[in-house]
């Protein structure tokens, strides 16, 4: 019932008799050389509670027949496309497969393609994780996903998803990692986002086409701990209501038309390692509140923290567009160029004014 062929060097493809394992219930092939398609024979394996076929070179078209697999739990379709992996074949010759090329000898790819998201994930309602990103995966994402209520980990992100998110993604109450990060997602958030009260992981990073303002509700969400919104077109204020989000350890916000002030409430997150607002409109000062935060984080790598504004001066602006006394990056808010400040322990008693103003001079020179 189980076939567990992890990091075998396999090289070839997928054979279409692998539909012969009826009984089967868990299969992983992850981190092999096999390239081509996902036969259209492995939707008969209809016991198949786990699927990994993980870091591989595979691509094609997604099998509709994979939606025929409704005992699976979980799926794991992630590609390494861009990254080099080695198999060694049996008389000991050494194969490097570079994966954006998939099948070094019969034609590239760059990962597996289809509409995986559509209304057919319907019948997939007992998935609890879902791992594909770094594929080709087009389409929209399907009012139906809400199907999935057993659902907890969904990484879909560096696809080419063309969609809004649908309102009722947000009925999936047992999931705490959601990542649509690099796709086209397009349109507003949710609004009625408290019920993802088990939500740890939120990341919709560098889609470019969300907008609309933060719905109240996001900061309804007690167990966010990363929340990465860079890269779109959202607007309006953060909300003193920020300060809800207790267990922050990430915000990035970059990238963005966020406008107003930094909210002091964000000083209550004492979490927060990494703060990025830079190319907004976000102004004034970043609060002492926050500041302090870099000197007193109780999270376990306090070690080191990483803000980021537009507090940079002396370039293209006069005057910083935000004062930070904090910040380990600082950037123009016109021409969006960027200084990396000395993040040692020990220059955290410098004056971060003044080392600013040394290192604009040096580039300057």
């Amino acid at each position: 019932k189980e076939l567990d062929l992890d990091y075998y060097s396999l090289i070839g493809t997928i054979p279409a008799e692998i539909n012969q394992l009826i009984t089967l219930e868990h299969m992983s092939l992850m981190g092999n050389c096999l390239y081509g398609s996902i036969p259209p024979e492995i939707g008969q394996l209809t016991s198949l509670k786990y699927l990994d076929l993980s870091n591989n070179a595979l691509g094609g078209q997604i099998p509709e027949k994979i939606f025929n697999l409704n005992s699976l739990e979980d799926l794991y379709l992630e590609s390494q496309k861009g990254n080099n992996w080695t198999c060694t074949r049996s008389n000991g010759e050494v194969v490097d497969v570079y994966f954006s090329q998939g099948d070094p000898e019969n034609g590239a790819n760059m990962g597996l393609e289809g509409k995986i998201l559509d209304d057919n994930v319907a019948n997939l309602s007992s998935l609890k994780n879902i791992m594909i990103h770094s594929n080709i995966f087009s389409g929209t994402i399907s009012p139906q996903i809400s199907s999935l209520k057993l659902l907890e980990y969904l990484d879909a992100k560096e696809n080419l998803f063309w969609s809004t998110i649908p309102d009722t993604i947000t009925s999936l109450e047992n999931m705490y990692h959601l990542n649509l990060a690099q796709n086209y997602l397009h349109g507003n958030l949710p609004l009625n986002m408290s019920n993802l009260k088990s939500l740890e992981i939120f990341d919709l990073g560098g889609n470019a086409g969300l907008n609309g303002s933060l719905p109240s509700s996001l900061y309804e969400l007690s167990q966010l701990q990363q929340l990465d919104l860079h890269g779109n077109m959202l607007s309006g204020t953060i909300s003193d209501e920020i300060g809800q989000l207790s267990a922050l350890t990430l915000l990035s916000l970059f990238d963005n038309r966020f406008s107003g002030t930094l909210p002091s409430t964000l000083g209550l997150c004492v979490y927060l390692e990494y703060l990025y607002i830079h190319n907004t409109n976000i102004g004034g000062t970043v609060p002492d509140d926050v500041c302090s935060l870099t000197t007193k984080s109780l999270s376990y790598t306090e070690d080191y923290w990483a803000f980021s504004s537009d507090c940079l001066h002396g370039n293209v602006s006069t005057t910083p567009f935000i004062m930070c006394e904090c910040c380990d990056v600082c950037c123009d808010h016109v021409s969006h160029q960027c200084i990396q400040l000395d993040t040692s322990i020990l220059s955290r008693t410098i004056n971060i004014k003044e080392k600013l103003e040394k290192q604009v001079l040096q580039r300057n020179a």
